[in-house]
């Protein structure tokens, strides 16, 4: 049954003023019967609102357990809703017997007010010594996030050290490995790529000059390094083993050649050589005939036999009327016309000359020639000396024919001619008896001289031999016969020497060409020949010398390059071996990890699955790792497999493929962890929700509570039973006094005072409304209350880590520090989120540096008010005359409720624990 609003305001006003509810006699009239249902009705009432007091208290003390999902929290099991309660919505409601309840109940909601609005973000100390008796919001977010950070961010942590154990293990290989690997890069960049490398000083000893400048070589290794050389010399080396391998018997077919060629020049004869061609058709065992070096010789050798003749020309024309009478022994001589004999038969044709000049000569000198001679001859006889008669026998014309036939006789010469007679004649002495007699003087005999056949015959040879030495009988003038007979003796004989020496002539010239190299069998210096791949073979201006010593020179250069090049092609191989195995047993070492962390992973994330039945895992494909292999190529070295037969595994490709997989597994961790994280984050803001809600209810009840206690405190006011009298704002003249004010209380307490009053809801001043009002200072005091809490926290952990200095060095830094100005930072941040604060937030170090913050913004907007107060607009105001019609308190005084003066410039001190 519930006492109407009048009934209940009847009541508390007839308690407190009941002389004033009835008249005396209307009292007495009725006052049994009304006193008896007043009686009733109020003890009716009383036990009913206790009963709902127990209730109540029932009600809004629900049970408590365990939070979910390992929240080491106790919380309540539920949040019923709040009761009617004996502290009515209207205070003129409240039953004023129970006060005491009423009062009780506010106090009951103050604290629990207090304990949400200053304790709910603060967690107990000893979290960790096991589960809590608290409901307060600051566990729930405190074991959120231990949850977030001891549970699920430690399995990312676990990938992470994995991650970081991946790059310490890659680079202690790297540091381990760093020279090898450099060795290796920089002998395949010197054999194979020649980058930035000068080889000339390598190529400075003899033999590899005779080949090649050394600019020449180094043209060779742009792009391709010492291979380059190789590639273009491969013909040069095959062809220098092949030589060196077969030049005995190179050698051997090259002097059978040459005699092959020197015989046939023999047998073709020099003045034939001299004027055809050698030519090539025949068959000499070697392509030597292909050389321009034998060839050369054969035409240097022809030009020096032209030269030759062409002397023996000048010589000839000199002494011989050579197209005249003396033009068959020229044309002889010179191997010219068509008289072949006189070609084939030197000798021969030289004797028949001279016998045709010898004979001619006898035959001149007789005036007539040989009619006179032949006529001198027919009158040979034989005078007797009985009768004095001349005799012409038989004896004496064959003594004539004789004679005629050997003087005419063209291959026999005079001198032979003239023996011959005379040996006939001394073998018969009888013909001598015939004799002739010339009728002219010849040789100082006297014209009747008579002269014998052998007499006759040798004073006409010696006749002829007598003018042969005269100038005047030469074929040349000036030039006598004799002499030019000798000359061509001469000539003669060396023609025929030369012809002699032709042969062995002919192949000393084609030795020197084409096995010393000499220009001219006189030896002069060798001709300047290059040494290439050509040199070694037999054609061009191949000569054997030159290519003997080319083909050493390339096996001292090249050969030994090669055999270098294989050696150190072996050598790095053997390197690249070695390093692949290192890296493979790395990756084997790594990959044994990463596959005891994924099934660990998979344990962990069906435990986590059956604790979070949102937080499904979904592992990602293809989690299997390659082991790595042999790549074609790597960085600087391009071409490897190709080169070596082998490639080089790359640590940072595998490095990356592990990195890859295990960011992939990574993210589906942190994908489950998000999802685990976010429901327990639904459950706890849930939770702290329903604390909310339950404060907003303590609100309510205490809202209500106070109301019908600050009815009874104005009743009791209104009969002088304030226990505390007011402290005066206003001086004895009712003006408001800031000094007055000032004395009383500090800033932020005056302020405090002026809202708790009342006094000012009807102003326009309106500090409650105002940025930085006191309405908002109690979320500052929890902000500051949090921090403090979060401060001592920081202080407690161990917010050390290692770290690398410049050098590479493990250091341990300790960021406490940096952690606490950190949370200061984001205080001072939450705090500017309150509506009307603006703090600036840099440069706070300590807590006494935000609290001097927020002090100054309070003072700052207290003086405001006392300005707004004093000012002639508001002062009636805060205190009004006698007319205004306003009371608020005694005497027209405004009155401060009990306040403590001296703590009202320091409460939040107190709650920072100053």
């Amino acid at each position: 049954m519930r006492i109407s609003k009048t009934l209940t305001f009847m009541l508390i006003w007839g308690l407190v003023f009941p002389q004033s509810l009835l008249s005396k006699e209307k009292e007495e009239k009725e006052k049994d019967a009304f006193a008896e249902m007043l009686e009733w009705q109020k003890q009716f009432e009383v036990q009913r609102q206790r009963q709902q007091m127990e209730a109540y208290m029932r009600g809004v003390m629900p049970e408590e357990g365990s939070a979910k999902y390992g929240l080491r929290c106790i919380v309540p099991e539920s949040y019923p809703s709040v009761p009617y309660t004996v502290c009515p919505k209207d205070p003129a409601d409240a039953n004023p017997a129970m006060r005491g309840e009423i009062r009780r109940i506010k106090q009951m909601a103050e604290r629990a007010m207090e304990d949400y609005e200053t304790q709910g973000n603060v967690a107990s100390e000893n979290i960790d010594s096991g589960m809590q008796g608290t409901r307060h919001a600051g566990c729930l977010n405190e074991e959120l996030e231990r949850l977030k950070r001891d549970v699920l961010d430690s399995r990312l942590k676990r990938l992470d050290d994995l991650l970081g154990k991946l790059d310490d293990d890659h680079e202690k290989f790297l540091r381990k490995n760093q020279k090898n690997e450099q060795s290796i890069k920089d002998a395949y960049n010197q054999m194979y790529l020649g980058k930035g490398i000068d080889y000339k000083a390598r190529f400075q000893k003899a033999s590899c000059k005779n080949i090649y400048p050394a600019d020449e070589f180094q043209k060779m290794t742009t792009g391709k390094g010492l291979e380059g050389i190789l590639d273009t010399t491969a013909d040069n080396r095959k062809n220098s083993e092949t030589f060196l391998r077969d030049s005995r018997s190179i050698k051997q077919d090259i002097k059978n050649s040459i005699n092959r060629a020197a015989q046939k020049a023999g047998n073709m004869g020099l003045l034939e050589f001299k004027n055809g061609e050698f030519g090539s058709d025949f068959k000499i065992g070697s392509d030597i005939v292909k050389t321009s070096s034998f060839n050369d010789g054969i035409v240097d050798l022809q030009s020096r036999v032209k030269e030759y003749f062409g002397k023996v020309d000048r010589q000839l024309q000199s002494v011989l009327d050579h197209k005249g009478t003396d033009a068959g022994i020229y044309n002889a001589l010179m191997g010219k016309g068509d008289d072949l004999g006189s070609r084939e038969n030197l000798e021969q044709s030289f004797q028949a000359w001279k016998n045709y000049r010898e004979q001619k000569c006898f035959y001149d000198t007789f005036q007539g020639g040989k009619s006179t001679i032949d006529k001198a001859l027919d009158s040979l006889n034989i005078i007797d000396r009985r009768t004095t008669q001349t005799i012409r026998s038989t004896e004496a014309v064959n003594l004539s024919n004789y004679i005629k036939n050997i003087l005419k006789n063209e291959g026999m010469g005079i001198a032979a001619k003239a023996n011959k007679i005379q040996k006939y004649l001394d073998n018969n002495p009888k013909l001598k008896v015939y004799k002739v007699v010339l009728g002219s003087g010849f040789r100082g005999k006297d014209p009747s001289h008579q002269w014998t056949a052998d007499e006759l015959v040798n004073s006409i040879k010696n006749e002829c031999f007598a003018r042969m030495g005269e100038k005047t009988y030469g074929s040349k003038a000036g030039q006598s016969l004799k002499s030019a007979i000798n000359k061509v003796t001469q000539i003669k004989n060396s023609i025929k020497r030369k012809q002699d020496n032709f042969q062995k002539e002919f192949a000393n010239e084609l030795a020197a060409k084409v096995l010393t190299c000499q220009q001219t069998t006189t030896g002069e210096a060798e001709i300047k020949r290059s040494c290439n791949a050509k040199s070694m073979v037999v054609e061009g201006d191949f000569c054997f010398r030159h290519a003997n010593n080319c083909a050493k020179d390339t096996e001292s250069c090249l050969g030994n390059l090669q055999k270098q090049f294989d050696r150190d092609k072996l050598t790095l191989q053997n390197r690249i071996k070695e390093h692949n195995e290192s890296l493979r047993t790395l990756a084997q070492s790594q990959y044994n990890l990463y596959k005891q962390l994924r099934k660990i992973t998979e344990i962990e994330a069906g435990a986590l699955q059956g604790q979070f039945s949102q937080a499904n895992f979904e592992p990602p494909k293809g989690l299997d790792i390659k082991l790595p292999k042999e790549q074609d190529s790597m960085k600087d070295l391009e071409g490897l497999k190709e080169k070596l037969g082998l490639g080089i595994i790359d640590p940072q490709e595998f490095k990356k493929e592990m990195e890859t997989k295990l960011g992939e597994l990574r993210n589906s961790i942190k994908k489950q962890n998000d999802l685990a994280y976010k429901q327990a984050k639904d459950y706890v803001d849930k939770t702290i929700a329903s604390f909310s809600q339950a404060k907003t209810k303590w609100e309510q009840i205490y809202a209500q509570c106070k109301a019908a206690d600050d009815f009874f405190k104005q009743a009791e006011t209104a009969t002088g039973e304030n226990e505390n009298p007011p402290v005066p704002l206003c001086d004895a003249s009712n003006k408001f006094d800031k000094s007055i004010a000032e004395s009383s209380h500090q800033y932020i307490g005056i302020a405090k005072t002026l809202e708790g009053s009342g006094i000012l809801e009807n102003t326009e001043v309106g500090l409650v409304e105002k940025p930085g009002s006191i309405k908002n200072i109690s979320q500052v005091e929890r902000e500051l209350a949090h921090l403090k809490t979060k401060i001592v926290e920081l202080e407690n952990r161990d917010y050390t880590k290692k770290d690398k200095d410049d050098d590479g060095n493990t250091i341990t830094v300790n960021n406490t520090a940096s952690e606490i100005e950190r949370a200061i930072q984001t205080s001072c941040e939450a705090i500017n989120n309150i509506d009307g604060y603006d703090l600036t937030c840099s440069g706070l170090q300590t807590r006494s540096d935000l609290i001097r913050k927020i002090e100054g913004q309070l003072q700052g907007d207290t003086d405001k008010v006392f300005k707004e107060l004093a000012d002639n607009e508001n002062k009636d105001k805060v205190c009004p005359n006698q007319d205004s019609g306003q009371r608020f308190g005694g005497d027209n005084k405004f009155q401060t409720p009990p306040f403590n003066t001296q703590d009202s410039g320091s409460w939040w001190k107190r709650a920072l624990g100053f």
